[in-house]
């Protein structure tokens, strides 16, 4: 969050102009691929998927553990514009994957998975501004409006399109979450104590158990009822493998998924 403060109002413009975004994200990759190993996500054994959206022609790119680009393609997944840099993978220019499914249920499916366990990143209810008035005297409030825009655009697609759409033609499935009861934070709060504050809350809601997204789902449109249009499965297959992040392994239970909002995909990389 350095870029944005008001020393760096000038370079944050010539970054936007020139760059496609307000910071320049080298360092954070820097500090990443340091930690992060292509090749030991491949030898895990855990399966995974990572989405970035192609600037070149709104399609989406998928990476798998078997991919060496897989840490780049992470990096472009959580390429959020216009706050930093698109990111530029195999010659190609990417942005967050979010703008196509920032929770990819329907992928999962597709795959073969019956038994899904998404992470919610904030509640299944509208996203807002709250104390809007408060807000505009403060440096930030440009910013908490752009990070809005972007959370009911991906809350509206979850809703609509993944979650209805999984329901309702997957309903030998078992999709549950874990849900924040409020607010986890804001788009931009990658210091410490946010982040701290953000597993305090990820232990809480652990606590609380996971909750049938469905279900929820039904309670507040009721008129988005399940159909049968799919037949059983045959039971899922023990595995061994872990969980994986926004992924979808055939017949491994339970895979996790990642949920609205943008605003968690990259705080701790």
């Amino acid at each position: 969050s350095k870029c944005l403060a008001p020393l760096e109002t000038s370079a944050m413009l010539w970054y936007f102009g020139s760059s496609g975004g307000l910071c320049d994200p080298v360092p954070g990759h820097e500090r990443y691929e340091f930690e992060v190993s292509s090749r030991r996500i491949k030898a895990s054994g855990m399966e995974l998927r990572v989405l970035a959206t192609s600037l070149e022609d709104g399609g989406a790119r998928w990476w798998t553990e078997n991919d060496w680009s897989i840490v780049q393609g992470a990096e472009a997944s959580g390429s959020i514009s216009p706050i930093v840099w698109p990111q530029n993978v195999d010659g190609s220019w990417y942005i967050d994957g979010g703008f196509i499914a920032n929770t990819p249920l329907l992928r999962a499916l597709q795959e073969g998975v019956r038994d899904i366990l998404v992470i919610m990143l904030s509640p299944l209810t509208p996203p807002n501004v709250r104390n809007a008035t408060k807000q505009r005297k403060e440096s930030t409030f440009g910013l908490n409006i752009m990070a809005f825009e972007l959370d009911v655009f991906v809350y509206r697609y979850f809703v609509a399109v993944e979650l209805s759409t999984a329901c309702r033609n997957f309903t030998h499935a078992r999709i549950r979450g874990f849900v924040p009861h409020g607010d986890v934070g804001g788009i931009m709060d990658f210091d410490k104590w946010h982040i701290n504050r953000m597993r305090e809350l990820g232990r809480l809601m652990a606590g609380n158990g996971s909750v049938d997204l469905c279900e929820q789902f039904q309670h507040r449109h009721p008129h988005g009822h399940r159909t049968p249009k799919e037949p059983a499965p045959e039971p899922l297959r023990p595995t061994e493998a872990p969980a994986a992040l926004a992924a979808a392994a055939p017949q491994a239970a339970p895979v996790a998924l990642r949920a609205p909002v943008l605003a968690a995909a990259v705080r701790e990389a």
